[in-house]
């Protein structure tokens, strides 16, 4: 699907399920700043409930830029106790960008050829977010597979390969690292 961009705010217990990334994939036009929002960017941090997304569950496609014009694959803003499982984000400057949400678990992430971060957490209150089985993969140097800014973030069993930097801590309280592994060092 070839799309400008993707919004998606005020939803509760909604389901976004591809047939797998070698299958569906949403194809950036490179138009729009942040090719899929989900949940209200610019939120200040206090849960919005009229624009949090909630209970919801997206899986099983790819995120794909072809222009260099679009910054951020997936944005994540203003979000509590969602499931992003089984997707690959590839091409963008900042594949996946998280502000300003909580309880939320990312598994089974591909996060491919990013320019500058492959993650990036940022916002006061960040709390519990959860990253299982993720791959960061970058050729280019000087870049951050997981830059983390917030409070209780924990990623088990993920990867960073290639060029720069695996993960990058900045105010960030009580992140945790189990079984991961990163080709490119880390930075607290």
């Amino acid at each position: 699907y070839l799309l400008d961009s993707l919004v998606l705010t005020g939803l509760r217990g909604v389901k976004l399920e591809g047939s797998g990334s070698d299958v569906t994939r949403l194809l950036s036009t490179g138009k729009a700043y942040s090719f899929i929002q989900v949940g209200k960017e610019g939120a200040t941090g206090s849960l919005s409930q009229k624009l949090s997304v909630k209970h919801s569950h997206f899986s099983r496609f790819r995120i794909e830029s072809k222009s260099q014009a679009t910054s951020i694959g997936l944005s994540i803003s203003n979000c509590q106790d969602n499931i992003f499982e089984q997707i690959e984000i590839n091409n963008f400057s900042t594949n996946l960008k998280i502000q300003f949400s909580w309880i939320n678990t990312f598994s089974n992430l591909r996060l491919m050829n990013f320019k500058t971060y492959g993650v990036l957490l940022t916002g006061r209150g960040l709390n519990a977010n959860q990253f299982n089985t993720c791959r960061a993969t970058s050729p280019k140097s000087g870049t951050v597979a997981y830059k983390v800014e917030g409070n209780s973030i924990n990623f088990n069993n993920c990867t960073a390969e290639g060029g720069g930097i695996g993960w990058e801590f900045g105010q960030c309280k009580l992140a945790n690292l189990t079984a991961c592994h990163s080709e490119r060092g880390v930075i607290f």
